[in-house]
């Protein structure tokens, strides 16, 4: 089950994608987190026009999959965010297949991406063990992808820790808000901003990143400016998590749901409770050796 503020923080998100891509409505993170809950969708709120109150209707509920429950006609009949929320808990405790994710379509055309509650959990599950030390978690990326949602959702639900959006935050404050025992969830082309506006970070602070490789010099960086160790995830919208690795000079490690599959030209990466294949052949990342994988 998500909490109600997990709710709360991935329908903003979806609604602030959705009017991108649909309306050219361009919201701030800032903005979305300064939203109050029972913010209205109607003239007086959002401001949502017919249009977009069925595009951001649709978006939530293939995102948490309500239609399995019937209970995505609701969402029109409503007009405020917290009875949006309402909806979206009933669906989850009546039950769903899990939750979808679309595609970026950056290497082709977009698609949706179904994973199962119960893989979710039990990668965050293996998260949590990783992470065990951090007591709070500071999101640079949106949470409604499937990085954002499994390191800022699911994570922090898993831990039971907070979690503050960096990104509704201008450098300064950042700076000031910063802890030793954070965890910070970014990705490769952001870090490098993030440097630029706070120079230092706390000796001690643990780094997450993701969503494309992570340059060596980004990696370095972050540890001169005092970050303990930075954690690179190997995965996609397909896969979920699949590897990582804790330096650029290391190899990756398979997380407890993969196993390795063939080698060389036709290598691949095998779920282990199906058999299935992640991926074969050129595609596939830096291998990572057999006894790393058993880790």
């Amino acid at each position: 089950m998500i909490s109600n503020t997990a709710c709360q923080r991935l329908l903003r998100a979806l609604l602030v994608q959705e009017l991108a891509d649909g309306s050219g409505r361009a919201i701030r993170p800032a903005e979305a987190v300064a939203w109050p809950d029972d913010l209205s969708l109607d003239a007086e709120g959002l401001a949502l026009d017919s249009l977009e109150l069925v595009g951001c209707g649709t978006a939530v509920n293939q995102f948490f999959r309500l239609h399995e429950t019937g209970l995505e006609d609701y969402l029109l009949a409503e007009r405020r965010l917290d009875a949006w929320v309402r909806i979206i808990q009933a669906g989850l405790a009546e039950g769903t297949s899990g939750l979808t994710f679309r595609t970026s379509g950056s290497s082709g055309e977009k698609k949706s991406c179904t994973h199962s509650h119960a893989s979710l959990v039990a990668e965050a599950a293996h998260w949590a063990g990783v992470f065990a030390d951090r007591r709070r978690i500071i999101q640079l990326v949106p949470p409604h992808h499937i990085y954002g949602t499994m390191f800022t959702v699911l994570l922090p639900e898993a831990m039971g820790i907070p979690v503050l959006d960096g990104r509704a935050m201008p450098p300064g404050r950042l700076a000031r808000t910063l802890r030793a025992d954070d965890l910070l969830v970014g990705f490769p082309a952001g870090w490098q901003n993030l440097l630029r506006g706070l120079e230092r970070l706390p000796a001690g602070i643990r780094a997450v990143s993701s969503t494309a490789p992570l340059p060596a010099t980004a990696s370095h960086a972050l540890r001169q400016a005092g970050a303990a160790e930075v954690v690179e995830i190997y995965g996609s919208s397909e896969t979920a998590g699949i590897a990582s690795r804790g330096a650029p000079d290391q190899p990756f490690t398979l997380l407890p749901r993969w196993r390795p599959g063939a080698r060389g030209a036709r290598a691949s990466i095998i779920e282990a409770a199906t058999g299935q294949a992640a991926w074969r052949g050129h595609r596939a990342p830096r291998r990572p050796s057999p006894a790393a994988a058993a880790r």
